[in-house]
């Protein structure tokens, strides 16, 4: 059966068996005594009066069980051949179309897609019914049972001749509401999903609450829309009758202070067969109006579990709020960049595009930090008037007349989907700034900007934008921009302000959950492989070694000995190249070290909720733990008999902050000859520059200082031979680059799912703030690589090959190179970019993120390892 809202499918003659007129055949028990008249209406008061009467529930229930549960036609469409294959059911309709309360709109009634069949169909009849709010019911999946397939994307994807982008996703109690844009061909509609997450029964009274919650936010949504609301829940009907009846029974008592629970429900199945047709259905619909109709509710089940008032949240907020305004202050709007969709680094000044300002005079430069100015970020003045508390009815501010550079400027962003950010008190807003017409020959322009301000108290607490008048571009017409602003009372507390922008359902997705179970289970095998292995192994070896020990000379067998023992005399040689060995290590340790502290902070404190505050934290706390890098770099080369050890701390200092720049830089002339906002400013430019020489470099070189005196003396187990022993030759897969080849396999392996989630909250429209996963994962990492590097280099030195350090550095450090790999793939399948800027900019940033992770996990590799040889040398005897 296709979707659809035509009444053909709904066509055939009346089963003669069934009641003609709803209400024909309705026993006396439907009609009920109140006030000493008998009535099947009742006003809200005394249906609550009434149904507080246990008996008055049970005779309710009673009559609204033994309605008929088919009042409605025979249909013959699902029949045809071309959709047998699309119904789920043999006796319900896959879609029919209802009428609401007082016919004023329409619900369209439809079983959630489960193909890609219907999976277009739905989105067919979506666009069709020219459809402004789809309510889904249900769960992807509930338990061991899958309700429906996820037919919208994560971001941004196409279905038939459909393209669809998730705009926002704000996660409520239990639902959450998604603002996404379908596009056919050249013609652009919005659109608000909501889901609920978790369905209540009769017995938990939050559960209500909230689906009177969800009913408010969709009806703020459709208030005054003519369009059909599209209303479905997973295979079955019973969510769906108990939602629009008590839709249709709450709007009865409000609007006309009259509700008839009986005829509602046979006017429904008289349009739906057997909706709501369970008794735990009707007794949920009771307590639910129940609930809607009490005098403690205004319809409008509140965000939070307690019942707070507005006064209680406001002094709760007060002790952790920051920004506070009184009745009539000013309330800035902070114009910041607009760029295309699909490349969310390629940003330019808002003013870049012929946007005309409001006419405030100017309140002076928003100074940025040096986050906000290393991301981007160029916050301009709007020049409109906004005032806390103060509303403004549309008023136009300003006008442009589209000279034909203007004209082909705004075609040039309509066309690559540009989009444009703005701030409100620190909350980010986003608009697009224009649309194209079905037949690809016009280009309209949003002119009118509607602002919705939620306050708690004297604190700003939500913001919402709606673009509203388009206006078609043609050279030398006149533009005029206007806009209007509503303040509105809420209940969100300022320290929850930001979660509307988190998308909990993908970052806490269970294939997340199962990741990082997958990976913990590896670090588990891991481990005990390893230790059984080299356990079990090691231990045959001791007993080998201390066989031959104990033969006289004349009894040795020269040929028979073999193993990590020959090369004790040179195992604990110098690297090769110790000056740029020591620098590697140092740096790693101070890359460790800087991410466990960004992760540990971000955990504490929500960096993520402010501007550019991540970037400025990290580069913080880089510069204050630089003696980290000095000590470890420092007494590593002293070990190795270096000699100087000055040279050594400068490269140890400046190897990453050197890679970084040089990337940022040339990145920066590229973003200079395109205008981009990405530009660094000289004056930021100036600042790093000083940050490096006169604080990472002083550090480095107190830790240098420490690091060789302290424990910059060798203390190796073993004499080293005065002459290098010749390495024998041994099978192909133990060389040590086969070795490095694979040493990076098991490591990518046990975060690669993570990288994702990292990737797409960099380089797409989310916001990561799951950082005690990113924890585990990184605790994770050092453990596998630990584990795979000792592996890899027993096998070396059983080989008689002494070159381990380099080997174990570089092997733990190849995971790098398959995390640069994936972000290829990334890049073509997973991502719409495009242009040689954004291009750039990915894959530059790309290889200094790669080579950040490897110089970390080869350290790690390094660190176990070492620990490693040094033990198992220690516990053999050697002449």
């Amino acid at each position: 059966m296709t979707y659809s809202t035509s009444n053909r499918y709904q066509e055939g003659t009346a089963d003669p068996q069934m009641p003609t007129s709803p209400l024909s055949n309705c026993p006396v028990e439907y009609i009920h005594m109140i006030d000493g008249q008998f009535t099947v209406k009742m006003s809200p008061v005394e249906f609550l009066r009434y149904i507080d009467q246990k008996q008055n529930e049970e005779l309710l229930l009673k009559s609204l069980v033994s309605l008929p549960g088919w009042l409605m036609g025979r249909c013959f469409e699902a029949e045809r051949a071309e959709n047998r294959a699309k119904n789920r059911s043999s006796t319900l309709l896959p879609c029919t179309e209802t009428i609401g309360h007082k016919n004023e709109r329409a619900y369209i009634l439809t079983l959630g897609p489960f193909s890609n069949d219907t999976q277009l169909d739905f989105w067919r009849m979506v666009w069709q019914s020219n459809c402004k709010c789809v309510v889904m019911l249900t769960a992807l999946r509930e338990g061991d049972k899958k309700k429906c397939m996820q037919y919208w994307p994560e971001e941004s994807g196409e279905c038939g001749p459909f393209f669809i982008i998730i705009r926002n996703s704000e996660q409520f109690n239990n639902y959450v509401v998604r603002q996404m844009i379908i596009r056919k061909k050249e013609e652009t509609r919005r659109l608000v999903h909501f889901q609920m997450t978790s369905w209540g029964d009769a017995k938990r009274h939050m559960k209500i609450d909230t689906l009177l919650q969800l009913r408010t936010s969709v009806n703020s949504i459709t208030f005054g829309d003519a369009a059909p609301i599209i209303i479905h829940s997973g295979p079955g009907i019973s969510r769906i009758g108990t939602y629009i009846s008590l839709d249709i029974l709450l709007r009865q008592g409000s609007g006309d202070n009259i509700i008839d629970i009986i005829d509602t429900v046979v006017k429904l199945r008289s349009q739906r067969a057997y909706i709501l047709n369970a008794r735990k259905e009707h007794q949920f619909l009771l307590r639910a109006l129940k609930v809607g109709f009490s005098p403690n509710q205004d319809g409008a089940a509140e965000e939070t579990k307690d019942d707070e008032s507005e006064e209680d949240l406001y002094v709760n907020a007060q002790g952790k709020g920051d920004i506070y305004y009184e009745d009539g202050e000013e309330v800035v709007l902070w114009m910041n960049t607009v760029g295309p969709y699909h490349n969310r680094q390629e940003t330019y000044s808002y003013f870049s595009l012929p946007f005309c300002a409001g006419p405030k005079e100017s309140i002076g430069h928003y100074h940025e930090t040096l986050g906000e100015a290393l991301q981007g970020t160029e916050l301009e003045f709007s020049g409109l008037d906004i005032d806390f508390k103060g509303e403004v009815k549309k008023t136009e501010y300003c006008s442009v007349e589209l000279t034909q550079d203007k004209f082909e400027a705004f075609v040039y962003a309509v066309k690559n989907h540009y989009w444009y950010q703005m701030y409100i008190d620190d909350l980010p807003i986003w608009g697009i700034v224009g649309e194209i017409s079905d037949s690809g020959e016009d280009f309209y322009v949003w002119t009118h900007k509607k602002f919705d301000i939620g306050y708690n108290g004297k604190q700003i607490v939500d913001v919402n934008l709606t673009s509203e008048a388009k206006k078609k571009l043609s050279p030398g017409a006149k533009i005029s921009f206007s806009y209007e602003v509503h303040f509105t009372p809420s209940k969100i507390k300022y320290e929850k302000r930001f979660d509307k922008y988190l998308d909990p359902n993908f970052f806490q997705h269970r294939i997340h959950w199962f990741s990082i179970f997958n990976s913990f289970m590896m670090v588990i095998f891991l481990v005990g492989l390893v230790s059984m292995i080299l356990m079990r192994t090691l231990r045959k070896d001791y007993a080998r070694y201390s066989k031959e020990e104990d033969l006289d000379d004349m009894e040795k067998d020269l040929g028979d000995e073999y193993g990590w023992k020959q090369v004790h005399g040179d195992v604990f040689r110098p690297a090769s190249n110790a000056l740029l060995f020591s620098s590697l290590i140092g740096t790693g340790y101070h890359i460790a070290v800087v991410t466990m502290c960004v992760i540990i902070f971000s955990i504490l404190g929500d960096l993520y909720t402010e501007r550019g505050s991540l970037l400025s934290t990290a580069i913080f706390v880089y510069a204050a733990t630089s003696p980290v890098n000095g000590y470890f770099g420092g007494s590593l080369y002293a070990r190795m008999g270096g000699k100087v050890w000055i040279k050594q701390m400068m490269v140890g200092a400046f190897m990453l902050p050197l890679a970084v720049c040089g990337t940022a830089f040339f990145i920066n002339f590229i973003a200079i000859y395109y205008h981009a906002s990405r530009a660094i400013p000289f004056g930021t430019m100036v600042a790093v520059t000083c940050i490096c020489i006169f604080v990472i470099l002083p550090l480095t070189l107190v830790g240098t200082v420490l690091g060789r005196n302290l424990a910059g003396q060798p203390n190796y187990p073993c004499r080293v031979n005065a002459v290098p022993r010749p390495i024998p030759e041994k099978k192909w897969f133990m060389e040590p680059s086969v070795i490095i080849v694979l040493g990076g396999i098991l490591p990518f392996g046990s975060i690669f799912i993570e990288m994702y989630f990292i990737f797409t909250s960099f380089w797409a429209y989310k916001i990561y703030y799951v950082y005690g996963f990113m924890l585990l994962v990184f605790v994770i990492l050092t453990i596998v690589t630990v584990c795979v590097t000792i592996v890899c280099t027993y096998f070396l030195l059983n080989a008689e090959d002494y070159r381990w350090q380099w080997t174990s550095f570089s092997a733990a450090a190849s995971t790098a190179g398959y995390v640069y790999l994936y972000s290829f793939y990334y890049f073509f399948f997973k991502t719409k970019m495009y242009g040689f800027f954004q291009t750039t900019f990915y894959f530059g940033y790309m290889a200094l993120f790669s080579l950040a992770l490897g110089i970390m996990c080869g350290t790690f590799g390094y660190i176990g390892t070492s620990y490693f040889v040094r033990k198992i040398y220690s516990t053999v005897k050697i002449d």
